[in-house]
C-alpha cells in the first residue's frame, strides 16, 4: 500500500517529538515550521493528512478553505490540560479529529488514527479536488476542470458504488435547467476528455445511469 503524505505543522521542535521518528519510517512526512510554509505544503503538496496543533485556529480555518473532499485535518493539544471549548472550537474551524496528547507514551495513539485513515482511503481519495481553483490532482498530475465538471466529480465521489441516474444527475447539478439525458452524457463524456483517469472509474450502465467504482477497470 501507498505511503499516505503527512504534512506537520511543528511550531515548536519538541512538537510530537516522540513519535517524529515513527511517522517518518511509517508515513511520507513533510515537516513545516511556520504557517505559511504549512498552507505553501497544503495546496501544492496535497498530503492526505495535516497535523496542526489545535490552538492555531486561524491556520485550522485557512487550510479549510482549500481542503479537499479527500484530506483529513488532525487537531492536537499536546499540553495537560484540555478545556472542552478548546476541543469544540478545533472542530468549528475545520478539524475532522481532536487528539488530547498530552504524554509522549499516549502520542502513540496518533500513529494508530493515521494507519486507520490510511485503510480507509480508497481509490475515490486518489482524485483530490481543489474547488476554489477548480483543479483535481491525481497521481502527482493535476488537471483544470470547469465549474460544472468539478460539480459533476464531486458528485460521483461522494457517492461511490451507487447507480446515479440521469434525472439525480440533473436534479443535482442542474436544479434550475431542463437540461436533455443526451446533453447529461455529452457533459460527462467531456469531463472524461478533461480527466482521462477517471475513464477507469466511471461506468456507464446502459439505459439506467453511471455507477462512480472504487474498482478500477480491467485493462484489456
Amino acid at each position: 500500500m501507498k505511503q499516505p503524505r503527512v504534512l506537520i505543522f511543528a511550531p515548536t521542535p519538541d512538537f510530537l517529538k516522540s513519535v517524529s521518528h515513527q511517522l517518518m519510517q511509517k508515513f511520507e512526512v513533510q515537516w513545516a515550521s511556520s504557517e505559511p510554509m504549512t498552507l505553501f505544503l497544503f495546496q501544492k503538496w496535497t498530503p492526505l493528512i495535516t497535523v496542526l496543533p489545535s490552538h492555531k485556529t486561524s491556520l485550522l480555518k485557512a487550510l479549510q478553505k482549500w481542503k479537499s473532499n479527500s484530506s483529513f485535518l488532525i487537531a492536537v493539544n499536546s499540553k495537560k490540560e484540555s478545556p472542552l471549548y478548546n476541543e469544540k472550537i478545533a472542530l468549528e474551524q475545520g478539524a475532522n479529529l481532536f487528539l488530547h496528547l498530552p504524554e509522549a507514551k499516549s502520542q502513540q495513539r496518533l500513529v494508530w488514527y493515521i494507519e486507520a485513515i490510511q485503510k480507509q482511503h480508497t481509490p475515490s481519495s486518489f482524485f483530490l479536488l481543489k474547488v476554489p481553483e477548480q483543479s483535481v490532482s491525481f497521481e502527482n498530475k493535476t488537471y483544470h476542470l470547469s465549474k460544472t465538471q468539478i460539480d459533476l466529480l464531486n458528485f460521483f465521489i461522494q457517492n461511490p458504488e451507487k447507480l446515479l441516474t440521469r434525472k439525480q444527475i440533473q436534479e443535482q447539478i442542474w436544479p434550475q435547467t431542463n437540461i436533455s439525458l443526451r446533453s447529461i452524457d455529452a457533459h460527462i463524456s467531456k469531463l472524461k476528455k478533461a480527466l482521462p483517469p477517471l475513464e477507469n472509474y466511471i461506468q456507464n450502465i446502459y439505459g439506467k445511469g453511471y455507477i462512480f467504482s472504487l474498482k478500477k477497470k480491467a485493462v484489456a
